[in-house]
């Protein structure tokens, strides 16, 4: 961009725009989009591995999820949101209590960042094949595949350039910019396994492992823009992202449950790790009444190596198929000018239709 410097403060806020603006636009190499993160990334399963769609005992389950993310630092917090559903059949041929299921499943997400209204948003479409490797008992392995459009869009109404100022107090005038289009979709891939088992002494045991973005779609604002210069970089491709989760559920006795999680999600060159674990109290004679008290820490990878960043706390309860989850990220890192600490607050809705109450439970959040 060619910028005029104008000693004045009005200028030095356009000039500050036009470089944020190159930051969320321009397509470098040292800079690479990342995913939505949710930290309770199990209340969106098809979200993080396509393959935990229909991995549980019921008919059907919609669900959704809302987070707000450093609203205490930021004018526009970061909002997140996701809402969806799935649906598993059991297949003709296959006998037994756990036979052969299919599912299928969608999830709509949107990722909205306050400052110019930058955004994502897109809807996955998956299908699922969960294999029984025991007709009497919960023992499966799951495959998938979740293909999705998106869109990414920017609003350029609140944004003014260096060279609209008219030398007054005002940028009333037009810009010279070289602007691309502030709207754009791409077509995304996902694909999962995932392992699941119940045994006497543990009532639940589930590893699984993912691939998104298979195909990495250049996500770049630039890729049709007209450039005679030749130095707008065109490409920035949406790097692969793999995830590693592990969960588990133990009867302490039958009214207490440990439910403790792990996940590892790599997106080169970054990494994230999160482990932590719920401890669930049921209530009253009802088993599918209950309420959960957690925690969970969460590492992310810097340039000295993996640090831990937050803390996250939840409490949630569930009354039969339908489950509330609320959790709160603190922000044990300090990066705000004004010493205000960042956080996230999230809030989870599920519930699974044609529940089987005698049959092995999924964890819900």
């Amino acid at each position: 961009m060619s910028m005029t410097a104008i000693n004045t403060p009005l200028s030095t806020i356009a000039l500050a725009i036009s470089l944020i603006m190159s930051t969320l636009l321009l397509s470098s190499q040292t800079t690479q989009a990342q995913d939505v993160y949710f930290s309770q990334f199990y209340s969106t399963p098809a979200l993080i591995n396509p393959a935990l769609s229909g991995n549980y005992q019921g008919g059907y389950r919609v669900f959704s999820q809302y987070r707000s993310q450093w609203g205490s630092v930021l004018n526009k917090p970061i909002v997140d949101f996701a809402v969806g559903g799935d649906a598993v059949f059991d297949l003709p041929y296959s006998n037994g209590k756990f036979p052969d299921r299919v599912s299928a499943s969608m999830v709509f997400l949107s990722d909205e960042y306050g400052a110019f209204d930058f955004g994502t948003n897109g809807i996955n479409f998956g299908a699922a094949f969960h294999k029984s490797l025991s007709g009497q008992s919960h023992h499966y392995v799951s495959a998938a595949a979740q293909m999705g459009i998106n869109t990414r869009n920017f609003i350029y109404e609140n944004i003014v350039f260096a060279d609209q100022f008219d030398g007054v107090n005002s940028f009333s005038l037009s810009t010279g910019e070289n602007r691309p289009e502030n709207t754009f979709a791409y077509f995304d891939l996902n694909i999962g396994l995932n392992w699941s088992i119940s045994l006497e002494s543990i009532r639940w045991i589930q590893v699984g492992i993912s691939g998104q973005h298979v195909l990495q779609p250049n996500i770049s604002f630039f890729e049709n823009i007209e450039d005679p210069t030749g130095i707008i970089q065109r490409e920035n491709p949406l790097l692969r992202r793999f995830n590693a989760i592990a969960s588990m559920e133990y009867d302490i006795n039958n009214r207490v449950r440990l439910i403790p999680r792990a996940l590892v999600s790599v997106q080169d060159p970054f990494t994230l790790m999160q482990a932590g674990s719920n401890v669930r109290l049921a209530v009253g004679e009802q088993s599918g009444r209950a309420v959960q008290f957690g925690a969970a820490a969460r590492a992310v990878s810097t340039v000295d190596g993996l640090a831990i960043t937050e803390i996250q706390l939840l409490t949630g309860f569930e009354v039969e198929g339908l489950s509330i989850g609320l959790s709160y990220d603190l922000n044990i890192t300090s990066f705000s000018a004004t010493g205000q600490v960042p956080g996230s607050f999230e809030i989870t809705l599920s519930y699974i239709g044609a529940y089987l109450s005698d049959g092995v439970e999924c964890p819900k959040f």
